[in-house]
């Protein structure tokens, strides 16, 4: 949003939500126990906060920085670690206002850096993995010591990453992924290199019509991704490892990354793989579920009702509960339900959306799911007519699966069919892969029929069976 010179709306809110992992001694700690101070500051300075105001942060990171001890040249590894650190405390010390070059020390802790600027080779012979290499080149620009040696070496290390699509992947394998192909272009940006064409055709590939980007790959598990791997290997007849299964949700229902401990759909979709395989939860386990299902909705009773269908969390929360015998009582509904029912706009559609027809179908999926869950029976024409009618190409949004699917979702439990049920299954036909899955939209170039896009599809080929 600062590139794109944007400020959010709910800005102060953003901030509180910041200052509230700030710690006594001035650090910032997140709920894994990991120090974000660095990032709390960055984002604390693009939102316009007077960070110069947090004494007890810079006395932390000064501490810090006067701890930093420059390692020994021989030794590649720590220098390359040693530079990284240099980076981010001058980093932070510049956010709060610090001229760190007049600190105790500052000469003997420049050495490792001029040292590799005068070296190059040995970043060629030793080449850091993606991660390392940005900030490496950002201690020496910012020390003056970015030598067109070090920018040719570094040229010659991204190039020898890049892959067969033109993107690149942080964690070794074989095709690329945003999150090393943004690494390796800020590099590039760093050494006054352009990006070449393949690159730059990698990252509008993965660009939506929503106006965002989709993220293709992931390296790592969670417990979205688990729960529709097992459903749709269910539904396809594939094989399921139950035991590995199991091993990794007893993992996940405490640590349910990469998602936040306050978002009900992760714990939400543990608890329903545990379901669907048939596995009896432990005890404990369940005892641990239905607590955090008590706190989750005094979280969200208390900070998350004033835009209630504009968050589809809710949902996931209230069947949560229902499943757990974690429920609303009849005020407490009554409540949910006249709020919803406030946020009806007088075209039959929900929420605030400014036009936006994404957020519109959305948010107004999400009120008709929500007021179903609560034990409200909705029922309305003009809600109705607005959803029929905003069918295009045979899908909603762009058209594309997720909006697709919340709104036949909506429709299902309203008892209405859509009007065109032959343009929808042509359009799943249309963004079906040639090799298997389903990708996200029509005419998606470089996708693969990934898991989630191809859950999406067989769930409204579901819901359609079931109407």
């Amino acid at each position: 949003m600062s590139l794109l010179n944007e400020t959010p709306s709910n800005r102060e809110d953003i901030i509180n939500l910041i200052l509230s992992y700030k710690r006594e001694n001035g650090s910032f700690i997140d709920e894994d126990n990991t120090d974000i101070t660095e990032k709390a500051l960055e984002m604390l300075s693009a939102l316009g906060y007077n960070v110069a105001e947090l004494n007890d942060t810079k006395i932390y990171v000064l501490n810090k920085w006067s701890d930093l001890t420059p390692p020994n040249v021989d030794d590649f590894a720590s220098v390359v670690k040693y530079i990284s650190m240099f980076n981010m405390y001058t980093n932070m010390l510049q956010i709060l206002g610090i001229d760190y070059r007049n600190l105790k020390d500052y000469d003997q802790k420049r050495f490792p850096l001029i040292w590799i600027s005068q070296n190059p080779s040995f970043l060629l012979e030793n080449p850091p993995p993606l991660f390392l290499i940005t900030p490496i080149l950002e201690a020496l620009k910012k020390e003056d010591l970015l030598t067109e040696d070090i920018k040719s070496a570094t040229s010659r290390i991204i190039m020898d990453m890049k892959l067969w699509d033109g993107g690149f992947n942080l964690f070794g394998l074989d095709y690329g992924e945003p999150q090393g192909t943004y690494y390796a272009v800020e590099a590039l940006v760093l050494i006054e290199k352009t990006p070449d064409k393949d690159t730059i055709k990698f990252i509008h590939e993965r660009e939506t019509p929503l106006g965002g980007f989709i993220f293709c790959y992931q390296s790592f598990g969670d417990p979205l991704s688990t729960y529709m791997a097992v459903h749709t290997s269910k539904l396809l007849g594939g094989e399921i490892n139950e035991t590995k299964i199991k091993n990794y949700l007893s993992r996940a229902v405490y640590y349910r990354k990469p998602y936040s401990t306050d978002e009900p759909a992760p714990l939400y979709f543990v608890y329903l793989t545990y379901k669907e395989l048939g596995i009896t939860i432990d005890e404990e386990i369940y005892n641990y579920i239905r607590n955090e299902t008590a706190r989750l909705f005094n979280l969200y009773l208390t900070e998350k009702t004033d835009n209630i269908v504009e968050d589809g969390s809710w949902i996931s929360l209230i069947k949560l509960g229902k499943e757990v015998g974690v429920v609303l009582d009849d005020k407490t509904k009554k409540y949910l339900i006249d709020k919803i029912l406030s946020q009806r706009n007088s075209d039959g559609a929900f929420g605030r959306h400014s036009g936006n027809m994404y957020k519109k179908l959305l948010y107004t999926s999400y009120a008709v799911l929500l007021l179903e869950e609560l034990g409200y029976k909705y029922h309305d024409d003009k809600t109705i007519e607005f959803l029929l009618n905003s069918q295009i190409n045979g899908g909603w949004g762009a058209p594309d699966l997720y909006t697709t699917y919340q709104v036949i979702r909506a429709l299902r439990v309203m008892e209405v069919c859509p009007k065109d049920v032959d343009g929808l299954l042509k359009f799943l036909k249309r963004v079906q892969y040639p090799y298997g899955g389903f990708n996200f939209y029509e005419e998606q170039e470089d996708a693969h029929g990934g898991l989630y896009e191809t859950y999406l599809a067989l769930r409204i080929l579901e819901l359609l069976s079931s109407s």
